[in-house]
């Protein structure tokens, strides 16, 4: 007779780049290390990692996250254990949610150690407090680096997560764009070849046909986040709006342009574009492409 195979301990650490401030105790390593001695000390087996990093509390599509809410969901998790409440998230209706609906659902314990919740013992009256708290923590930090990109960018300094294709970071200065010597002759290929009289839904076939990896498919390449399937298995596919992109970018000119999208709320990753007239450009902050 086959034994029923034992609900899994699932230990949950979660790191921003804004909790990286705080110091080397908040690190991914020391997380994991701490639930895995509280595991053994508590005899809870079966141990399961689940690692989300850099990625901030107000996020819930992060993977692991996800990845979790499937093991739940299908059975596998016994109980779910995170350094504290603010690991599991940062909206204080999303983990009420959690806490009082989804977890009892599915007969899922959860514990935050330092904040000595353990819903065996029920929900302390204290822990509404401390998720609002934690959302407002959350609110705090996209509110000062907002205010420090928008310094930044005022300055002259680049902002960016990524440099526009042809470009990339400067080694001594993130803050900095200089030319990227492997991709910049594509960008002077293709304003040559539209100066030439070719159409930008030409010139994007005749990148295919020399088998150039396409911006997302290079970006991918090189830093292996983004990835989609659809890219993986067309990366050469350069499509007409890409080129004609390019075409109005003043980055190609030498200029900065920061401040061209914004987001709806704090909690919300949804991207809106900006009027021109909020956009914040500085002239000849790099080498452009000649």
């Amino acid at each position: 007779m086959k034994l029923p195979q034992k609900k899994q301990t699932s230990l949950l650490s979660r790191l921003s780049r804004e909790d990286e401030n705080v110091g080397e105790s908040e690190s991914i390593q020391n997380q994991k290390l701490m639930l895995e001695q509280y595991s053994r000390k508590k005899k809870l087996t079966n141990i399961v990692h689940y690692v989300d990093d850099g990625y901030c509390g107000t996020n819930f599509d992060r993977p692991d996250f996800q990845r979790l809410v499937k093991d739940i969901e299908n059975g596998k998790v016994g109980t779910v254990i995170t350094k504290d409440l603010s690991r599991l998230g940062r909206d204080y209706l999303k983990i009420g949610m959690l806490l009082e609906d989804f977890f009892p659902k599915y007969n899922v314990r959860y514990i935050a150690i330092n904040d000595d919740i353990d819903t065996n013992n029920g929900i302390p009256e204290y822990t509404l407090f401390k998720n609002i708290m934690n959302e407002w923590y959350a609110k705090d930090i996209s509110k000062k680096i907002r205010s420090s990109y928008r310094i930044k960018a005022l300055a002259g300094q680049f902002t960016g997560g990524y440099a526009p294709y042809g470009y990339m970071k400067d080694p001594n200065n993130k803050h900095h764009l200089i030319v990227d010597e492997e991709t910049a002759p594509v960008v002077v290929k293709i304003f040559n070849l539209i100066a030439d009289g070719k159409s930008p839904f030409q010139v994007a076939t005749q990148l295919k046909s020399e088998q150039i990896l396409k911006p997302r498919a290079k970006q991918i390449q090189d830093t292996g986040r983004y990835y989609r399937e659809l890219h993986d298995k067309y990366p050469y596919d350069w499509c007409r709006e890409t080129i004609q992109n390019m075409l109005t970018k003043q980055e190609y000119l030498g200029h900065l342009v920061c401040n061209k999208h914004s987001t709806i709320t704090y909690k919300s990753k949804k991207l809106l574009k900006l009027p021109e007239d909020k956009w914040i450009i500085t002239k000849n902050t790099h080498v452009h492409q000649k």
